[in-house]
């Protein structure tokens, strides 16, 4: 396994933006669900007692609104720093380990295995809720929009950002090594002549209180990079054996 090396200090660059969008999301199925309830609750038929809507109608409101500041923040943040891309300094090409001959980067399966799972578990679990909910004898306009369309449209959209997220990583990834450059999952190819380094990404396991590898990243000319996520790699050994020959980056002054 490569060796954790501490992560390259970036300018003031936070979180990947797709994370960002991904907790937005959690943030704003639960503001949407809170306002269902809240305009339900001021609309009266709720509760029995009007008195007693209207106070669950006020304190939704208020968990609504901080639910939605923060989807709307952590939104406004992906969205602000999506063009930020960090420089670093040339290299040198006599220092780059160029591959005799090519590399395949070979990636497992499990995840997309998992995700085809979670997709059956999720999607028919939702399909089933929508099902019971409209053909259920005591189902009124409440229940239809909250139980029915709301909460089937959330596990429908987490299982949409979770395939982006793949998609994303996927495009992003290294597919192969050779004697001209890299090839990327989305088919662009990098010249070696472009190389600026390895970043490698370290992040802290709080569960076994551990620093781990979280993400390798070739740098490019122009602030682009390639992927690689050590625990997706089938042939570990062979490409990282590769990565440890080859430079750090340096941001550049």
């Amino acid at each position: 396994m490569i060796n954790p090396n501490p992560p390259i200090n970036r300018p003031k660059l936070s979180a990947d933006p797709s994370f960002k969008i991904f907790a937005g999301l959690i943030f704003l199925i639960p503001s949407i669900a809170a306002a269902v309830w809240v305009y339900w609750c001021f609309n009266g038929t709720a509760y029995y007692s009007k008195e007693r809507g209207i106070l669950e109608g006020a304190i939704c409101s208020v968990v609504s609104l901080l639910f939605f500041a923060n989807a709307l923040r952590l939104f406004v943040g992906a969205f602000k720093n999506r063009n930020i891309k960090p420089e670093y300094a040339p290299l040198d090409r006599r220092t780059i380990s160029i591959p005799a001959s090519r590399v395949e980067v070979k990636y497992k399966r499990l995840y997309d295995v998992l995700f085809a799972f979670l997709t059956i578990f999720f999607g028919g679990m939702a399909l089933l809720i929508f099902l019971q909910t409209i053909r259920s004898p005591y189902a009124n306009s409440t229940t239809i929009i909250v139980q029915g369309i709301l909460f089937p449209a959330a596990l429908f959209l987490i299982l949409l950002v979770i395939a982006f997220l793949m998609i994303r990583a996927r495009r992003q990834a290294v597919r192969e090594f050779d004697e001209s450059g890299i090839t990327r999952g989305d088919g662009r190819r990098f010249a070696w002549n472009e190389f600026r380094g390895v970043v490698t990404l370290v992040d802290f396991n709080v569960r076994t209180r551990q620093k781990y590898v979280w993400r390798i990243e070739l740098a490019f000319d122009g602030g682009e990079a390639a992927w690689i996520i050590p625990q997706r790699v089938k042939n570990a050994d062979e490409v990282f054996d590769l990565l440890a020959q080859m430079p750090r980056a340096t941001l550049e002054n």
